[in-house]
């Protein structure tokens, strides 16, 4: 889709050239940044008194890497933490990436997650994923980074609607409606040692899988250290690999299961 969008507004320019490998840099945008893509490029392109080209593009939805070596790395090894927590929990992956982008410096997208009807099995698999691009971190690296501050108050605010809306924690009492139950984690100590103990017990689980699972972790993280992104079946493909699982085959469907 953002593949054509940029070839309408191309206009004839660059007939032929493979514009979904730029978009695959940029999982996530809307068309109206694919059309201002195909602007920023055009300007550049004028400002050099020449014919926009594909490089222009890449240096608008890709700009070169301003990173450290090291940062890229515990950028991928945690993307890589993500992805390999989601491939063994049945997800299938769509993309991943450390290309840098206005919100984040990495992403890792996938299908397959939970349903809108949480158990507390489900809830624990779901935060096994949050938690271990950070897990992978540690394990990998010796020490995690703040990289996972999203992840930690998404899981945060689920395990705090699971004890104090849901009914799955110590007791059925509903003292708040879901959206607003990790507000009272101010003010609620017993809530909010049950919501930390939970992300504990859950978190050493995600280093016990990255540490079982290390050498495919290390080899996405290299693969994306390469490529800077990777589409779902090549990244799937290393971790399937390096697990030793079969492949996943497609649902006669058509569906992503």
């Amino acid at each position: 889709g953002l593949a054509g969008v940029m070839a309408f507004h191309l206009r004839g320019a660059l007939a032929g050239a493979d514009l979904a490998s730029i978009a695959r840099l940029a999982p996530g945008s809307t068309g109206a940044q694919a059309a201002q893509w195909v602007r920023d490029a055009r300007r550049i392109a004028r400002d050099a008194g020449r014919d926009v080209t594909l490089d222009d593009l890449v240096a608008v939805v890709a700009p070169v890497d301003s990173t450290s070596p090291d940062d890229r790395r515990v950028l991928a090894v945690h993307e890589a933490g993500h992805a390999v927590a989601g491939v063994l929990a049945g997800r299938a992956l769509c993309s991943i990436s450390v290309v840098a982008r206005a919100d984040s410096g990495g992403r890792t997208t996938m299908s397959g997650g939970p349903s809108s009807v949480f158990t507390r099995a489900s809830i624990d698999v779901e935060i096994r994923v949050l938690v271990s691009g950070r897990a992978a971190e540690d394990v990998l690296l010796g020490a995690a980074s703040m990289g996972a501050e999203e992840d930690l108050a998404v899981a945060t605010r689920l395990l705090a609607a699971a004890h104090a809306s849901g009914g799955l924690g110590a007791d059925l009492l509903h003292r708040a409606p879901s959206r607003d139950a990790h507000a009272l984690l101010a003010l609620d100590p017993k809530l909010r040692a049950a919501v930390a103990d939970d992300l504990a017990r859950v978190y050493a689980g995600a280093v016990a899988m990255i540490r079982r699972n290390r050498a495919a972790v290390a080899a996405l993280a290299d693969a994306l250290i390469d490529k800077r992104f990777l589409d779902g079946a090549e990244a799937e493909a290393i971790v399937r690999k390096a697990l030793a699982m079969p492949r996943r085959r497609a649902p006669k469907s058509g569906r992503t299961p």
